[in-house]
């Protein structure tokens, strides 16, 4: 037993001098909870919608007053009719159109019923549900607040359903196993690889031969760039010939932002070889990055609903961007035109981190 004693306080005094492992250990849960219970948390952010006002009275106008005074919602588009309003939501930048047909005045002047349309994408459902709960809390408000000057008049919601009845389970789950296979994975392989080399000594070998840094680098980056490539063509496959999964875009688009997110990827976890002095650093730290993308990038809960300081975290991720991308291409039959601003942010993202890890990877080399 004291034998036992002697070897637990040894491995404590360990855990104690290696500060990342210490880190990791006891600060990592904390920072997770902070970080959860922001973002996780009860908290009221208005959703964007569009309206399409053909009515265009004042009364029309005072429901849009009362759809942004109850803070659920935030009209942030009026299109002309309701196929832009549709277009606005396949691209992703409003999340329900409201349709005021014409002649809306005239019935509530009447105390007739008067019909308003609400276009959602059923494909997120708690949002969704939001909008559902949200429509009727704005019906009922609407009506007290013009009862006492008209005679008795419903409100009757009348809901038009996009994308959402045709998607199946795997198919909204699509992007978390893409992000997984895209970027815990490879991000993980090449930083305890290249650590691995280190620990060895075969990566001083390496550099001792004619071979340059440079194309060391690039031979392991593309070796595990090809590898998972070949791991995404395969998951694909599966999906599509065994699940019977959908991909409503064109797949050479969805194939292109896959393939420069692995590329980020890939350069991440060079970066985190270049500040890693082990294999077990190297995973804890890959592990650690993963966490925040997880959480943050609208898998679980919409970015939407997070509040405006965790939205700032979210905006930071390439997983954020590519899971736009990649939810509008397969669900919504977006195009990579539609998607230009997560591409853009993708390619972005990866030529910067690329160069920042050959920079680091040099100076730990030299």
């Amino acid at each position: 037993m004291t034998l036992i004693i002697s070897l637990v306080r040894k491995e404590l005094v360990q855990l104690m001098r290696d500060k990342r492992t210490f880190f990791m250990l006891f600060l990592m849960p904390l920072i997770v909870m902070v970080m959860f219970g922001l973002g996780y948390g009860e908290t009221k952010t208005p959703l964007p919608i569009a309206v399409v006002d053909l009515d265009r009275t004042y009364l029309s106008y005072m429901w849009c007053d009362v759809l942004e005074e109850t803070g659920l919602f935030k009209v942030v588009a009026y299109p002309p009719s309701i196929d832009i309003g549709k277009e606005l939501m396949r691209k992703g930048h409003v999340y329900a159109v409201v349709v005021i047909p014409s002649g809306f005045t005239a019935k509530v002047v009447q105390g007739e019923s008067c019909y308003i349309e609400v276009i959602i994408d059923v494909s997120k459902p708690a949002i969704a549900d939001i909008i559902r709960r949200g429509m009727a809390y704005v019906a009922q408000a609407y009506v007290e607040a013009l009862g006492s000057r008209f005679n008795l008049f419903r409100i009757q919601l009348q809901y038009v359903t996009m994308y959402g009845p045709t998607v199946k389970s795997i198919e909204s789950f699509m992007p978390v196993i893409a992000t997984l296979l895209l970027q815990l994975v490879p991000m993980s392989l090449i930083s305890v690889s290249i650590c691995r080399e280190r620990e060895r000594g075969t990566f001083e070998m390496l550099i001792m031969t004619p071979i340059t840094r440079y194309e060391i680098i690039m031979g392991k980056l593309l070796a595990y760039f090809i590898a998972t490539l070949g791991d995404l063509f395969f998951t694909l496959f599966i999906g599509i010939s065994v699940f019977d999964v959908h991909i409503k875009g064109p797949i050479t688009d969805l194939i292109l932002i896959c393939i420069v997110f692995l590329l980020t990827s890939l350069s991440i976890g060079l970066v985190i070889s270049a500040i890693s002095r082990n294999q077990l650093q190297a995973q804890q730290t890959a592990i650690f990055f993963f966490i925040p993308c997880l959480l943050f990038s609208g898998f679980f809960k919409p970015v939407a609903l997070f509040p405006k300081e965790i939205k700032l975290i979210s905006y930071t991720l390439p997983s954020y961007y590519f899971a736009e991308a990649f939810y509008k291409i397969m669900i919504k039959g977006a195009t990579l035109a539609d998607v230009s601003t997560e591409f853009t942010a993708l390619i972005v993202y990866t030529v910067t981190v690329l160069i920042f890890s050959m920079f680091l990877l040099k100076m730990r080399l030299e």
